[in-house]
């Protein structure tokens, strides 16, 4: 088996995730990674510090790694490949970063903002804490959920269901959380703005995640073009960043939300 093949089996062992622009006449890998940590669990399903190295090592013997910048220099690379990591959270300084340095790999971290913004873990983090580590059942949107369970499947459908309610969401999960009786965490808090910024000033690409982190096919056009702007405030008020790319939660987008974004200047990645 080649370098490269070795590689993609073992990425896909571990559940990675290749990130698109369906405009795009070719090809190009997107890496899409959300949590290094040492510390397993089987929803989110973090990689391990070790595993993340070896991966990279292995990419890097067959691939030429582009800033997200690049990615029109990229493309026209047959072994063209970019880094990108989702959601901001402390473990990708504390884990990922170190290792990316080490490898002087370029990378891209997409930040939702409200949750950096507030120091709230994102929604589908407390989803998780509260599908792995509590007792008991409850009703959402006319469906049960079993909490003290790791169902994969369950957890997908609890997400989606959550992220085309950005109104509700969060009292709801409060609530739950009570009810449920959840005391043990997880290692997935956001990271803050200090630490944001000390990661541009060591070279990390910062880009658009939305503010919400909704699920984007789910809301209106409004509401969307409200939480992109709002947003773009944010990373240039806090980081003077003005992002040109936008990678949609959980990949969902529409045709007419890719036009409007286009429309503001910007590219999504899926």
């Amino acid at each position: 088996m080649s370098v490269r093949n070795r590689a993609f089996r073992l990425l896909y062992k571990l559940h990675f995730l290749l990130r698109r622009n369906q405009n795009w006449k070719k090809q190009l890998p997107i890496l899409c990674f959300h949590r290094v940590h040492p510390d397993y669990d089987p929803i989110t399903q973090p990689l391990h510090p070790d595993q993340f190295k070896q991966v990279l090592e292995v990419l890097i013997k067959q691939w030429f790694f582009y800033p997200l910048m690049e990615w029109k220099t990229a493309l026209r690379d047959p072994k063209g490949i970019i880094l990108t990591f989702d959601d901001a959270l402390s473990d990708f300084k504390e884990h990922a970063w170190p290792i990316i340095q080490e490898l002087k790999l370029p990378v891209t971290l997409f930040v939702p903002t409200e949750s950096v913004n507030t120091g709230r873990k994102l929604y589908n983090y407390q989803a998780a804490e509260l599908l792995l580590n509590g007792m008991g059942t409850f009703e959402y949107q006319n469906r049960v959920f079993t909490s003290g369970s790791s169902d994969l499947n369950q957890y997908l459908l609890f997400c989606n269901l959550l992220g085309k309610d950005p109104n509700s969401r969060e009292p709801l999960l409060e609530s739950w959380n009570k009810q449920l009786k959840v005391k043990e965490r997880l290692s997935v808090n956001p990271m803050s703005w200090l630490d944001l910024k000390s990661l541009v000033s060591e070279g990390v690409d910062i880009q658009n995640h939305t503010y919400a982190h909704s699920l984007m096919s789910g809301i209106s056009e409004e509401l969307f073009k409200s939480d992109i702007e709002r947003s773009e405030q944010l990373l240039f008020d806090n980081l003077s960043v003005k992002s040109v790319f936008l990678a949609y939660p959980m990949g969902a987008y529409t045709t007419r939300l890719e036009k409007l974004l286009t429309e503001m200047g910007i590219l999504g990645l899926g």
